[in-house]
């Protein structure tokens, strides 16, 4: 379950999709929602979206703010939590949801 902060990275990093590959991915539409509205403004959000558009990740019609979106989600789908947002991996662990991290190229799951 990729969050905002997440699909910046890859771009802010330059990962490209490598760390995604082979894995499901999902995004709920409030972080859709947050990178549309970013990229008005941040060329980074702009270049997330045509990666976004590359993945073809879940999208999922998940509402609320994108944190709580990406809770609940993760939640009913027994999914990781992909952030690098520390309050929401804190959060996702205190609720019994796995979190997956970016260490260097490389994606883990924690």
């Amino acid at each position: 379950m990729a969050d905002t902060s997440s699909l910046l990275y890859l771009v802010e990093e330059r990962l490209g999709l490598d760390p995604l590959l082979g894995h499901e991915v999902y995004v709920p539409y409030p972080v859709l929602e947050e990178i549309y509205a970013l990229a008005r403004r941040k060329r980074a959000a702009r270049v997330a979206l045509a990666l976004l558009r590359a993945l073809s990740p879940f999208i999922l019609a998940e509402e609320g703010p994108a944190d709580s979106a990406v809770l609940r989600a993760a939640l009913r789908l027994r999914a990781f939590v992909l952030s690098g947002d520390e309050e929401l991996l804190r959060e996702a662990k205190r609720r019994g949801v796995g979190v997956a991290v970016f260490h260097g190229r490389e994606l883990e799951l924690l």
